[in-house]
């Protein structure tokens, strides 16, 4: 249901407002939860694992994984439809991009970094591939099981 506070006599959401866009209008997919959730885990171990961590600094972990899914539901957005709008001298940057993009990705960097999450040397970085890999392969299933519980409660 949308309140009528929201949008213009034409029927369009007033600037400012979330819906401006298509980016939000749909649920994360599936896929970037269970990429979110191997990531989640792979920060929780480089932390300690979760019964070394804090409360506040597993929430920020929680926020941390939801900008980013937030931040490649983005991405994709960007890659299907482009990042401009219109044509001709009518071209603009796509809102998603000209307003929230930079937000969601430096405010991503700076949970991170607050974690206590810090540049470390090559030979001893996970591969975010081999981690999405092995998220696919089902090495993660019941830990995506459960955090999926957690985000239903």
């Amino acid at each position: 249901m949308v309140e009528d506070n929201i949008r213009d006599k034409k029927g369009r959401f007033k600037p400012g407002h979330a819906n401006t866009h298509g980016a939000f209008k749909k649920k994360l997919p599936v896929r970037l939860k269970h990429e979110a959730a191997a990531y989640r885990l792979a920060i929780v171990k480089d932390l300690g694992g979760e019964s070394n961590i804090s409360a506040a600094r597993l929430i920020l972990i929680e926020k941390a994984m939801h900008l980013y899914a937030v931040t490649r539901s983005i991405e994709n957005y960007i890659n299907d439809r482009g990042c401009f709008r219109g044509k001709g001298h009518h071209t603009r940057l796509e809102p998603v991009l000209a307003n929230n993009y930079t937000n969601y990705v430096n405010s991503l960097r700076l949970i991170l970094r607050e974690i206590g999450i810090e540049p470390v040397r090559a030979e001893q970085r996970l591969d975010p591939l081999q981690i999405v890999a092995d998220c696919e392969a089902g090495l993660y299933d019941e830990e995506i099981r459960q955090a999926d519980e957690k985000l239903k409660e």
